[in-house]
């Protein structure tokens, strides 16, 4: 079974990458914003880790890539901001990130399956 945070298609994929990966792949830590609906205060780790399933395979800015898993996801603070304007709880994470995140111009090679 794969860590949480990775699909098993990830898992697979990164299991079976050769040489090379390393230049394709990096693994960063990262402190990561969340806004989580109040009704899920009740299990808030399962909120943060489903905010955090739908940073993966988009372009994140901030983190320097493509988000492909998480893991070591641990809540910054004992506390949640919110803000008079927005219902939302405000939690800060920390969290380790795999990135898909090529030098520029670097060619990667791949093959396209039409399913």
């Amino acid at each position: 079974r794969p860590p949480r945070g990775v699909g098993r298609g990830a898992a697979l994929f990164l299991a079976g990458m050769a040489g090379g990966a390393d230049k394709l792949f990096k693994e960063v830590r990262a402190r990561i914003a969340l806004k989580i609906l109040p009704a899920k205060i009740g299990d808030i780790e399962t909120a943060v880790n489903r905010e955090l399933s739908t940073m993966l395979l988009r372009n994140e800015p901030s983190l320097g890539g493509v988000p492909v898993a998480f893991r070591k996801v641990q809540i910054a603070e004992d506390s949640a901001m919110i803000f008079e304007d927005q219902p939302h709880l405000h939690v800060s994470c920390v969290a380790t990130f795999l990135l898909f995140s090529p030098a520029e111009g670097q060619a990667v090679r791949g093959v396209v399956n039409n399913t």
